[in-house]
């Protein structure tokens, strides 16, 4: 068969199989960004509950620092926040004095924290105070400013994380529905966009098809021939020994168009074409040239190596026709040249096996191979 109908082929291949593959991509797409936002979901529940518990520290230590400190009129020495900060804190909220308010001036490992300064204020998430983990422990701790004094406490409490947990199942609840309709309209976007990518892709591929092949007969046409010739020819020269160029001429054509007019001929025509396509080896090439004109090709043979097969085809050719219930009989002549044995250029090659084919032609018909001026 003709290397056009494997090249068909595989253009139906990839359509057959194409729409799976693009579908999979967008419901795939989906899926992960169904899993990325739930997973988004729960980092943000586990944000927004330490906020929350770092505001709520911060709010208690406040009220019992003002408890504290209500009573005393002048301001507090160091250690007497000192003081203050032993008389606050618990096992479950440790509580330490910060000199002048800053954080550097606490020491690293200091007890009861074991949290370095530097560490502590790159865990900083507000002006309050900051989330760490320290010891594989998850620790929430604020900075408190006693009134009356440029000192101030620093208190930490161990976060057991479980309103992350309650909001998670909260949003879990409310985002599959969403998540569900996401996945469905996707879907259906998926293969509204194939169908149309599909149908671009038929308009492309036929397109291309009229631009290189024979609207009458379905025959690549000579602009197929060339590219093809050219491809052989860059492969004749580093691989492959040479092809064979044939042109093949219809005798009593003419006489057909006459007769029986052009609708018959160009029936005439399609049968010549079918009758080609069933001669023909895998790889081999035929291309509609002209009017009644056809040139093949046949890669890796010489003339010689090729005749049995050109006898073949001329023999098929010249066998009677039915075209729109008339009986038909007509002749075909071919010439046959090969590269690179009588011409190294494309324009060349054509040329004597055109010669040869005119040589049949006067001999009454049949194969005839380039043999020299």
């Amino acid at each position: 068969m003709a290397s056009s109908s494997a090249a068909g082929q595989q253009r139906s291949s990839r359509s057959r199989h194409s729409p799976f593959k693009f579908i999979a991509m967008f419901v795939g797409t989906a899926v992960i960004g169904v899993a990325l936002t739930f997973l988004a979901v729960r980092n943000a529940s586990k944000e927004l509950e330490i906020v929350h518990a770092v505001d709520n520290l911060h709010a208690m230590l406040l009220d019992r620092v003002a408890h504290e400190t209500a009573q005393r009129g002048a301001p507090l020495s160091f250690a007497d926040v000192e003081k203050l900060a032993a008389a606050l804190g618990t096992p479950a909220y440790p509580v330490i004095a910060v000199r002048d308010g800053a954080l550097r001036a606490v020491e690293i490992a200091r007890p009861p924290l074991g949290i370095s300064a530097s560490q502590l204020e790159r865990s900083r998430i507000n002006r309050r105070g900051g989330y760490t983990d320290a010891g594989g422990r998850g620790l929430t701790w604020v900075q408190v400013a006693i009134p009356g004094s440029p000192h101030q406490l620093l208190a930490a409490h161990e976060l057991v994380s479980r309103n992350a947990e309650a909001l998670m199942s909260a949003y879990r609840s409310r985002l599959i529905v969403p998540a569900a309709f996401y996945i469905w309209m996707t879907v259906w976007v998926a293969l509204i966009l194939n169908n149309l990518t599909k149908r671009l892709r038929m308009q492309k591929d036929a397109v291309e098809h009229l631009a290189l092949h024979d609207a009458l007969t379905g025959l690549p046409n000579r602009n197929y021939l060339f590219r093809h010739l050219e491809k052989l020819i860059e492969s004749a020269r580093t691989r492959s020994p040479g092809f064979a160029l044939a042109i093949v001429d219809l005798d009593k054509f003419k006489q057909v168009n006459d007769h029986f007019g052009h609708d018959a001929g160009d029936e005439l025509l399609r049968q010549v074409a079918d009758r080609f396509r069933q001669a023909l080896r895998h790889g081999d090439l035929v291309a509609r040239t002209g009017g009644d004109e056809f040139i093949l090709v046949f890669p890796d043979s010489d003339t010689h190596s090729c005749r049995a097969l050109c006898d073949r085809i001329i023999e098929s050719l010249t066998r009677d026709y039915t075209v729109l219930g008339h009986d038909i009989r007509i002749g075909a002549s071919m010439g046959v040249a090969t590269y690179p044995t009588h011409a190294q250029e494309l324009v060349e090659l054509a040329r004597k096996a055109d010669r040869s084919m005119y040589a049949a032609k006067n001999a009454g018909g049949g194969v005839v191979g380039y043999t020299g001026e």
